[in-house]
């Protein structure tokens, strides 16, 4: 008998403890967001100036707090990039907003300081070191092409396989040990042009992340470092797009609305021109495909509600090296590239579940064929290898 009045007295505790901090604490939730194009920002900062307690939305711009009822506390949303923002909120209710960001490019500025006598300032930043679209303008071009991998080559830790050369080694690691993925979608050759520039196309790159050490678990198979790359969302408010050329490709970008604030699309392609170059620079290539190379970016968001979306994006990028030749020298042809896509949903399950749901498909191809022209010889002969590297991963 006293074990059943036992139990029952720490049920009503508990239960009391309970129902105290439930009517003591609401939920303050919502996604950060460009003021500009509506696109999601991941990564942003919520800083309680009340409580001088900080908040981070995770990568896809969602965040979560709990906050005490009835009591106004004022919050500074800020992001690298962007204008900050200030909030005064009195949460008498569980909350669910959208905050937009105004960009801003901040002026150069003088810092002088003491010696650090604080060691927690020197902490390492688990989170990766996060490059944006506006950080690759302010890097020095090749031959005019904007390029992601070209960007970490100017970090420390960082090295170049040669000046000519994508690949990276990090550490002291070699360029095979290096993880790269678009979208979730894991790519396995991030070389064009033998290396010259990488497989992303700068004007599709909304942002990337890089670890080069102590990567979070999500991230497993490689070694040295990981590159994680967040095409563009598309501009859910008006239409837009670029066009650009340079010594080495043409690129063209097309963004905009399907269903204003509801259904946005991004497509971005990008082809080199040294198979139609050649034959006009060099009479002795007039008989020849040579080489060119084509990325293909295509990106769908599409808003349910306030806690739904939905994301699809598709990528496909080749190299061809060919020749046509002459009549009994032969013909050969070697292509290589990656083809991807994936297939994401977010959803606020409450005000502090954030749930991702994601299923990827992934393959790279090489090929390499090699037939006499000559099919009339009696020597004739042909031969073909295919290699495929296929992935399907699916996670939550």
């Amino acid at each position: 008998m006293k074990s059943i009045k036992l139990i029952a007295t720490a049920l009503s505790y508990f239960c009391g403890i309970f129902s105290v901090f439930s009517q003591q604490y609401v939920s303050f939730s919502g996604s950060i967001k460009d003021s500009t194009n509506g696109q999601v920002i991941g990564g942003a900062t919520i800083y309680s100036i009340t409580k001088a307690v900080e908040i981070k939305a995770n990568g896809y711009g969602f965040f979560s707090y709990q906050a005490e009822k009835n009591k106004p506390e004022i919050f500074v949303i800020f992001k690298e990039g962007y204008a900050s923002k200030n909030l005064n909120i009195l949460n008498s209710s569980d909350t669910l907003i959208n905050i937009f960001l105004n960009y801003h490019l901040l002026q150069a500025v003088n810092v002088t300081a003491d010696s650090l006598t604080n060691n927690s300032v020197l902490q390492k930043d688990s989170r990766g070191l996060l490059i944006t679209s506006e950080k690759m303008d302010r890097i020095p071009l090749l031959l005019g092409e904007k390029d992601i991998i070209r960007s970490l080559q100017y970090l420390p830790g960082v090295q170049t396989v040669s000046e000519a050369s994508c690949g990276i080694i990090v550490r002291g690691g070699s360029i095979d040990q290096n993880q790269f993925i678009l979208d979730d979608v894991p790519v396995y050759n991030v070389n064009h042009l033998i290396g010259f520039v990488s497989a992303f196309n700068s004007d599709i790159v909304k942002e990337a992340t890089f670890y080069k050490g102590d990567f979070p678990a999500r991230y497993g198979g490689k070694l040295s470092s990981v590159t994680d790359v967040r095409s563009k969302d598309g501009n859910d408010k008006k239409f837009g797009g670029q066009f650009s050329i340079n010594p080495i490709s043409s690129k063209l970008m097309f963004e905009g609305p399907i269903l204003k604030e509801k259904l946005t699309f991004c497509l971005s392609s990008r082809r080199s021109f040294v198979d139609y170059a050649s034959p006009i620079l060099f009479e002795e290539f007039s008989d020849y495909d040579l080489y060119h190379f084509y990325d293909i970016n295509f990106k769908v968001k599409y808003t349910l509600n306030d806690k739904n979306r939905l994301y699809l994006s598709v990528y496909n990028g080749l190299d061809k090296f060919g020749s046509s030749g002459n009549a009994g020298d032969g013909e050969g042809v070697l292509k290589w590239g990656n083809t991807g896509g994936s297939l994401r949903w977010n959803r606020i399950i409450s005000n502090k579940v954030f749930a991702n749901t994601t299923v990827i498909l992934s393959n790279y191809k090489f090929i390499y064929m090699l037939d006499d022209a000559n099919a009339s010889g009696s020597n004739a002969y042909s031969i073909s290898y295919e290699s495929n590297l296929q992935a399907f991963i699916a996670k939550y």
